[in-house]
This record gives C-alpha cells, structure tokens and sequence, in this order.
C-alpha cells in the first residue's frame, strides 16, 4: 500500500520538478545535467549514479532545497510541514 501511495504522488511532484528547471543555475552546467536526469526518469530509464551526484548543488539551495518546495508537495513526499 505504501508503494501505491508514492507512485501516486510520484508524477505531480516530478512534473513541479520539472517545471522548476528554467530556474536552475547555468553555473557549472547545473541546468543541462539536470535536464539529462529529468529527462531519463521521464523516460522510465534510471540515470547514472554520477549524473545524479552532479546535480547535488541544486538541492542545497534555490529551487530545489526543501525549503522552496510547495507544501503540497512536500506532503506528498512523506514530509510534514
């Protein structure tokens, strides 16, 4: 059941993700190799451990960090607000 639960929040919060992008940083790349792991999750494909690892920066601040995330989506990923 819990499995349901996250795979049914899973596309809206993805989709946010996403729509987020424009506002990544072009600082380093950033924009470009997050654009290379969004668009191989979107494709049902799992992107390489180092791809992911690039994109670290992005969650630390603007706008991936928890904190720039919507309260509904935040919910959706099992945190409490």
């Amino acid at each position: 059941m819990h499995h349901k639960k996250q795979l049914y929040h899973f596309r809206p919060v993805f989709r946010c993700i996403q729509s987020r992008l424009p506002f990544v940083t072009s600082e380093d790349n950033l924009r470009e190799k997050c654009g290379l792991v969004f668009a191989a999750l979107g494709s049902g494909t799992h992107p390489s451990v180092d791809h992911i690892l690039d994109m670290k920066p992005v969650f630390r601040d603007k706008p991936y960090a928890m904190q720039y995330l919507k309260s509904k989506h935040l919910s959706c990923v099992g945190c409490t607000v």
